[in-house]
């Protein structure tokens, strides 16, 4: 095949590959020339070669010319026969009707490549970094997982390489995924990576030697058929961090638009990262600290401290504030640090572990303990609208308990209205924190009555 860029991604295989190519293209074209091939059957076969043609680094140029080249032989071959014309047009018809459909697989794969651009920036302005960068993954795991068997962001720290966050089938995984900690590691590869400000391309993990032995043997271990680093880079341009990408075929890399989307990818997801972590009220720490914070949250290292609410007239206690606080070995974390690493979710862990903690501290010890409902999780109304009876079932009534609430998190949401009522009439005070912050204070605890 005289086509150079077609070069590129043959010489790219194995013998072994190579030759499995070989058996697929006769079997795929005897499938085009057969009387019987429906319409039906070859938009699905042409479809999917398409879809693979992109994940193997082919480009719409070569495919087209590729197309070309089939066509010219196939009709040479039929030469000297009396029908010449006839079959020449019908396999004419074919070939066109398969390139069509390919270069549409290429448009789709293209606008899905797009569409998951967009959404990534599109948490740009709403989500927490954690939440962000797992949902960054997620999409695009998910988008591409036909191809990419896993991706991971991480970075460097003293030398060695640590994910912040992994989705999918990667080396070097956290060995429990209900709170992965992920191994710190020397991988001298993604090390040059940083330091040369250079991605790493392996696009045939068999071919290519650069990887050491551990990682390369992770890879395969995995399927993983060829691999890419790239730097994401930060808002001055400065390394924030690496995207990893982990491919089940040969050639990922090899076409340039692919390679420079996951360029645009990776720099989008570093920009993103720095733009929360310089927003002043956004964040405080780094996303290892963060990470940290989540991991001790789904093992429940949680404490509650109880602050008293005393009765001037006597000295006593009549009521007390729940008050959580995270627990790391003898070191005690304080809302102030973690909140903010906490997305919806994660608050709402927070709560229904915090009040778990309360029933069992203060168990006829007071009449009354107030404990904070997270604004974040204000509006998921239904969520709201059912927790009586979510307090019914653990044994809680509303002389055990009642709700503090920001005053800022009030809402003129009707949804949030009604949930708050509901709340209410099953008996239980809702208290505002922080009145006054707000210029409507009076007219919300007005209407909160």
């Amino acid at each position: 095949m005289n086509i150079p860029a077609a070069a590129v991604v043959l010489d790219n295989l194995t013998s072994q590959e190579f030759q499995q190519l070989h058996e697929r293209q006769s079997h795929y074209l005897s499938s085009i020339l057969s009387p019987e091939l429906s319409v039906k059957r070859h938009r699905m076969m042409a479809t999917e070669a398409g879809r693979r043609h992109v994940y193997v680094g082919v480009s719409a140029e070569v495919l087209a010319e590729s197309s070309a080249l089939y066509g010219d032989i196939v009709a040479a071959l039929l030469l000297g026969r009396s029908d010449t014309e006839r079959l020449k047009e019908i396999i004419t018809r074919r070939f066109q009707y398969d390139l069509i459909t390919q270069i549409q697989a290429y448009a789709w794969m293209q606008k899905k490549r797009l569409d998951t651009y967009q959404h990534i920036g599109r948490r740009e302005h709403t989500a927490n970094p954690l939440d962000f960068l797992q949902d960054a993954l997620e999409t695009l795991l998910g988008s591409f997982d036909d191809d990419v068997l896993g991706i991971a962001f991480g970075c460097m720290r003293n030398g060695n390489f640590r994910y912040l966050l992994a989705k999918g089938c990667v080396p070097y995984e956290a060995d429990d995924q209900s709170f992965p900690v992920y191994p710190t590691v020397e991988i001298p590869e993604i090390e040059q990576v940083w330091f040369d400000e250079q991605p790493l391309l392996i696009n045939n993990l068999n071919l290519d030697t650069r990887l050491s032995k551990t990682l390369r043997s992770q890879c395969m271990a995995l399927g993983v058929r060829s691999f890419g680093v790239l730097l994401a880079h930060d808002l001055q341009g400065a390394p924030k961090g690496c995207l990893l990408v982990f491919s089940r075929f040969p050639g990922h890399f090899l076409d340039n638009g692919t390679l420079h989307y996951w360029q645009q990818v990776a720099d989008l997801t570093g920009t993103n990262l720095d733009f929360m972590e310089r927003s002043r009220d956004r964040r405080q720490h780094r996303l290892s600290d963060e990470l940290r914070f989540r991991q001790l949250l789904a093992q429940e290292k949680v404490e509650m401290h109880y602050q008293p609410i005393v009765d001037p007239s006597n000295g006593r206690t009549v009521k007390v504030e729940a008050l959580a606080r995270l627990k790391d070995g003898d070191r005690i974390i304080s809302p102030g640090l973690f909140l903010s690493a906490f997305g919806a979710n994660q608050l709402r862990e927070l709560f229904d572990i915090g009040l778990a903690r309360v029933i069992d501290d203060l168990a006829g010890h007071y009449p009354l303990c107030s404990i904070n409902v997270p604004p974040e999780v204000m509006a998921d109304t239904p969520w709201l609208k059912g927790l009586p009876d979510h307090l019914a079932r653990l044994g809680v009534g509303p002389e055990q308990i009642s709700l503090e609430i920001l005053e800022s998190a009030l809402s003129d949401d009707k949804e949030i209205q009604s949930a708050l009522y509901t709340i209410k009439e099953a008996g239980y005070s809702i208290l505002l924190d922080d009145v006054g912050a707000g210029e409507s204070s009076l007219l919300r605890l007005a209407t909160l009555r």
